[in-house]
């Protein structure tokens, strides 16, 4: 949550407390409540304003020198907020003015800060400064700020000093995916290749192909995109099959409206069969247990796969409580995890996965 403008000036007076020890009192500024503002003796001024939306107003028409915002990380339309306010008010500056930006990161994949940040790093606008770059940072400061985060690796250390983005990992759909997972593996002889979709509607349709057999499954081949037809879904489905030699089972996610789509596909010649994972929390159970066990592999080559596997979160409720599907995070660029979806699609659904793992999905009844 982004700190109220009460908070924000606490925090600045403590700060400027600190600043002005040794300034002269002829020299010192006086803080004037009524309008939130330091005033020097030479008429120079440091005014605090809330970057709130609902408050963005009142900053507009104002001239400065200079700007600092802080806790970028949890303002909403920060580009507007730089381009229709900040901008305008330092554009009669000396030099164009400066606009100074500080923040810890979010631990939010899909927090608007991330798309703006990419950019400020591509134009070399950006810096990371962590507490190893305080040099009055002494060794007893440091240890006392590890003990009160609870050591070197825990995520309040990470992020608060380190300047590390740390996604809760109680959210994560696969809190950490296994090395061994991503390999490149020549197809071997006597195995079955498959192709999973998950049709996308308003989200991406997800393609995956790969083998299996009795050393588990490989995903070999992926594509996803937005707003498609069954055109497209045929053409790259069989680019990523290729035409070596026949693919003997492809799977679609039986949703509501499938069966037109199912339809028109095999009226093209790409058939596939109706399946479904069932309940997302258990597949993903069977599917982090694959990985584990090296049942399931994926190549490299699978970019946005991987991509998914590692930002893929469980959503919330308006009341922040989790729920047992997947967050839409479009920012992200993964969707609604619709490449998991079929990954989840041909794992669930593999006779030799189910074989593999033996006890982990004995309950679980074929589709």
């Amino acid at each position: 949550m982004a700190p109220t403008m009460d908070q924000a000036i606490t925090i600045a007076k403590d700060q400027f407390q600190q600043l002005l020890k040794t300034c002269p009192p002829s020299l010192a500024p006086v803080f004037v409540a009524t309008r939130a503002q330091y005033e020097f003796p030479n008429g120079s001024i440091i005014a605090f304003h809330s970057a709130e939306p609902r408050n963005r107003h009142r900053m507009r028409g104002l001239r400065a020198d200079g700007a600092v915002l802080s806790e970028l990380r949890d303002m909403v339309g920060i580009t507007d907020l730089l381009g229709s306010v900040i901008g305008p008010a330092l554009q009669y500056a000396p030099g164009g003015g400066m606009v100074l930006c500080s923040t810890t990161p979010p631990d939010d994949e899909e927090a608007e800060y991330n798309e703006w940040v990419k950019a400020e790093q591509e134009a070399g606008r950006f810096m990371r400064i962590t507490l190893a770059d305080n040099v009055d940072a002494t060794p007893e400061f440091i240890a006392q700020a590890v003990r009160d985060c609870g050591g070197r690796t825990i995520l309040s250390f990470l992020c608060e000093y380190m300047c590390q983005r740390t996604p809760r990992l109680e959210r994560m759909v696969i809190p950490n995916l296994p090395s061994h997972s991503v390999v490149t593996k020549e197809k071997p002889y006597g195995v079955s290749l498959w192709t999973a979709l998950d049709p996308g509607g308003t989200d991406l349709t997800a393609l995956l192909h790969g083998w299996h057999g009795p050393d588990g499954l490989h995903v070999a081949g992926e594509w996803a995109d937005a707003g498609v037809d069954a055109d497209a879904i045929v053409t790259n489905g069989r680019r990523i099959e290729g035409d070596t030699e026949p693919v003997r089972t492809r799977w679609y996610d039986k949703i509501a409206g499938s069966d037109i789509l199912r339809r028109t596909l095999a009226a093209q010649g790409f058939a596939m069969a109706p399946a479904t994972y069932g309940s997302p929390v258990d597949a993903v159970r069977i599917l982090r247990s694959a990985l584990d066990a090296e049942v399931v592999t994926i190549a490299p080559e699978c970019e946005g796969l991987l991509r998914t596997l590692r930002m893929a979160q469980w959503a919330k409720n308006d009341k922040g409580e989790q729920q047992s599907k997947f967050r839409r995070m479009e920012r992200s660029g993964i969707g609604h995890a619709d490449l998991l979806a079929a990954l989840l699609l041909a794992v669930c659904n593999s006779v030799y996965v189910r074989r593999a793992l033996g006890p982990e999905i004995k309950d679980r009844k074929s589709v």
